[in-house]
């Protein structure tokens, strides 16, 4: 807040001024902050974008595969194997229209990677 005038209880015309240029200046770093924030973002999201479009996927010939592999992880940005979400996945296993997971543990469910390379095949086929 801008100092008053000791003897008349007034804001000099200079008290003023100072009080604006501490304004711009606070306004100044705050947009510059903003602008450095908002870069680093774009660069991080198009580091993700870059990461998904030259990475390679590969599905291993037997074994077992968790769900990150198959529909991807959002929160890295890593790709799966498969065009459809999470969400979608499941779904299709509850209608059967995609091979069951097993359950290797209590908290860890996984698909035979054979079974997941038969039902690609499969789709390629029916797509054919």
């Amino acid at each position: 807040m801008p100092s008053t005038c000791k003897s008349e209880g007034r804001i000099t015309a200079q008290d003023a001024v100072d009080e604006y240029q501490n304004r711009l200046e606070i306004s100044r770093q705050f947009v510059d902050f903003a602008e450095e924030v908002a870069a680093r973002n774009a660069i991080a999201v198009n580091g993700a974008n870059r990461t998904m479009q030259t990475q390679i996927i590969t599905l291993p010939q037997t074994g077992y595969v968790r769900q990150s592999l198959l529909v991807g992880d959002i929160k890295t940005g890593t790709p799966g194997i498969l065009p459809f979400s999470a969400s979608t996945l499941w779904r299709r296993v509850r209608a059967k229209s995609f091979p069951a997971p097993v359950r290797l543990s209590e908290r860890v469910t996984a698909w035979k990677a054979e079974d997941v390379r038969r039902w690609l095949d499969a789709q390629g086929k029916e797509a054919a």
